[in-house]
């Protein structure tokens, strides 16, 4: 019963170790590199983690996955978003998120605790779907009522959902480097019925439900590491190797027989005149 008690106890403290290290506060690196935007997965894309957009998500619910780069000016998402049911219509401004759309939220403190995200360097850009009724551009925060008219976005629907590509400009008040950190998380919002705004909201990790208004302990970081894409080495085909020169086979034709003949006469002419001169001696 002790040995019960004590394996049951062990599993309980492996469970919400995990738990605690799946819950939040999950390091990306964003590689290095300058972004197109026109909803084309620039190579640069391919050294950046993956991010996964999906706790919530169901069989039945959108998805997703993305990936960061940066430089001096901005940082750059290109995110693939899977949804089996796009929303017609978009609603007002103010209202975007109760359509297919996507959110990325950016905290350039990386104070990593409860702030208002309208008193901070931090902001909410969410972007959305090409909308038989136009495109939608919203967001919240210091940042985004800062910055949002240098930063940009495009999206375009895919086959089996849509892709998103998003730059945000850092602003005079932060300074991009080699192993810099930021605040960091992403969502999805999904309208599943195409009718009276989102049914399900995915996110990175557990617990980042108001990242919209607050920074708080469960944002991820972002990194900007020193990753970059290197194009894989052409392919070169092997030199061809030079067969080896054979040497020419000489052979000495067979003698005839109208030759053997001859040379059988001219010898027993030089054999009788040596029998005479040697009895002339």
């Amino acid at each position: 019963m002790k040995r019960f008690i004590a394996l049951a106890m062990i599993i309980t403290m492996a469970a919400a170790l995990i738990f605690s290290v799946s819950a939040a506060d999950v390091n990306f690196n964003a590689a290095k590199g300058t972004a197109v935007i026109d909803c084309v997965k620039d190579d640069a894309y391919l050294a950046a983690d993956e991010i996964t957009i999906a706790y919530g998500a169901t069989a039945d619910t959108a998805s997703g996955k993305a990936w960061a780069l940066w430089d001096d000016k901005a940082l750059y998402f290109y995110a693939e978003i899977a949804d089996k049911t796009l929303s017609g219509e978009k609603h007002a401004d103010d209202t975007v998120w109760q359509r297919d759309s996507c959110e990325f939220y950016v905290d350039f403190t990386n104070a990593h605790e409860d702030s208002d995200i309208t008193t901070i360097n931090a902001g909410q850009y969410t972007t959305g779907l090409p909308y038989s009724n136009g495109e939608f551009w919203g967001g919240y925060g210091q940042h985004w009522t800062t910055y949002s008219s240098q930063s940009t976005y495009k999206t375009k629907v895919v086959d089996g959902g849509w892709v998103v590509e998003t730059m945000i400009v850092y602003g005079d008040e932060f300074k991009p480097s080699s192993g810099a950190v930021i605040g960091f998380t992403m969502a999805i919002n999904d309208d599943t019925d195409d009718t009276d705004g989102r049914e399900y909201q995915m996110m990175i990790s557990e617990g980042q439900e108001n990242s919209w208004s607050t920074t708080g302990a469960f944002y991820d970081r972002l990194t900007l590491s020193e990753q970059v894409y290197v194009p894989p080495a052409p392919e070169t085909e092997a030199p061809a190797v030079d067969e080896p020169v054979q040497a020419p086979v000489i052979t000495t034709p067979a003698a005839q027989t109208s030759d053997l003949a001859g040379m059988a006469v001219l010898v027993s002419i030089i054999t009788l005149a040596g029998v005479i001169i040697a009895k002339k001696k």
